[in-house]
């Protein structure tokens, strides 16, 4: 990692090598096949347009009986070069992709998370608030602006609906698998450069 800083402002630059994949394992033995990793596809796909099946549950007894995922590396398919600049209280994110190969390559995300276990409040421009579970898994965000905030903390972050990505919120904890909280960004392979600000909200 690398730091540039100016008179109001300090930049930190990390370059990220996409060279990490899920697994699924049991009892730790990898059991990921081709036709494991399609039928997981189908299962994240049906979660996304079926959010009020809870497939949260089903991830809870895969860990029961011992199968888990893990993370392990693998061919590179390129590399992503984020930049952070910070200039309270906004922190502006640039992020830079360069794939190697395409082939198999269906979107990018760029996740702005913290703990579900402190960020339990959604609200956004559109005069929308949502509490803990009410605020989804993976909604999509059509309002200006959205913020996620901690009503015990006091602190919170609002980004933007970007014309070149779709922003989505979500919320999900279980215990050992799931904790997060965050506004998260979607695009896909053949973005090159994504931009955008997130403003850091106090009191």
């Amino acid at each position: 990692m690398t730091f540039k800083r100016t008179h109001d402002s300090l930049a930190a630059t990390k370059e990220f090598t996409l060279n990490l994949t899920s697994e699924r394992t049991f009892r730790n033995a990898h059991i990921e096949t081709k036709a494991i990793r399609r039928i997981r596809r189908r299962f994240d796909e049906f979660y996304r347009n079926h959010k009020h099946v809870r497939l949260i549950m089903f991830e809870s007894l895969l860990r029961q009986v011992g199968v888990r995922t893990e993370f392990v590396q693998t061919e590179p398919i390129g590399k992503a070069t984020v930049t952070y600049t910070i200039n309270a209280p906004n922190v502006k994110v640039k992020a830079k992709f360069n794939l190697a190969q395409k082939v198999g390559v269906r979107k990018i995300y760029l996740l702005n998370e913290q703990s579900s276990l402190h960020f339990g409040k959604y609200y956004d421009s559109d005069g929308l608030e949502l509490l803990n579970e009410n605020i989804g898994a993976w909604e999509t965000v059509n309002a200006h602006w959205a913020c996620m905030y901690s009503t015990e903390d006091k602190v919170g972050f609002r980004l933007c609906k970007l014309r070149d990505a779709t922003l989505h919120r979500g919320r999900e904890f279980l215990n050992g698998v799931f904790d997060w909280a965050g506004l998260d960004y979607e695009t896909g392979p053949e973005k090159q450069i994504l931009e955008y600000n997130i403003e850091l909200l106090e009191g």
